[in-house]
Formats: C-alpha cells, structure tokens, sequence
C-alpha cells in the first residue's frame, strides 16, 4: 500500500514530507536549482505544514524543534531534519542539529549580518 506524504507549496516552492518523519524535502517545482536567494522560504514552508498539522488536529502540543539541512549535489533539494530540542540521537550526543552546522544557514547569515 503506497502512503501519500503530505506537502505544502507556495506555488514556487515545495516542502514534502519524507518516510522519515522527522525529515523533509524542500525544492522548487520547476526542478531548477535552488539559488542563495531563497533565504529562509524552507523555514516558512515548515512553519506552515506545522500550522496545517495542528489546524487538522495531529499535533496538540507545543512544537519546538532543532532544525538542520543538507543540500543535494545538484543543488536541487534541501533535505531538513527536526529532532526535538534535547532529544538524544543514536550515537548519545544532544540533538542533530548542534553537532552538525548546515551549510545553507552559515550562509544565510553571513548574507544577513556580514
């Protein structure tokens, strides 16, 4: 039985759910590159299918999350996983995202603060 994975749009972007519900796949729908230009437009498509998940009832309870991303090597696709603040990965270290620094928010802010 093939599962249908919810995803929200803008109209120019895409973010979709992946099997694995804590990752997520941001891309244009054109299929084009993804350029620096973005800025934080994947963050906003999260804010938004958190705000559809809870609009529908899934999600009850206060949602705070430690976000990081990837970038394919064609630039095409950001992938973004959320671990739960505090929350413990398989190898015992605190959450993802404060053991690897994504690459895309270092040069987010180097565009925004210099």
């Amino acid at each position: 039985m093939e599962k249908n994975y919810l995803s929200v749009s803008d109209g120019t972007y895409t973010l979709q759910e992946g099997e694995n519900k804590n990752q997520f796949y941001f891309y244009r729908n054109d299929g084009e590159p993804l350029t620096d230009d973005i800025g934080i437009k994947p963050i906003d498509l999260y804010h938004a299918y958190i705000i559809k998940k809870i609009m529908d009832g899934e999600i009850k309870d206060l949602v705070m999350n430690n976000i990081y991303s990837e970038i394919s090597d064609d630039k095409k696709v950001i992938r973004l996983t959320t671990c739960d603040i505090g929350e413990k990965t398989e190898s015992g270290n605190d959450s993802v995202a404060r053991t690897k620094e994504p690459s895309f928010f270092k040069r987010l802010l180097n565009k925004i603060f210099g």
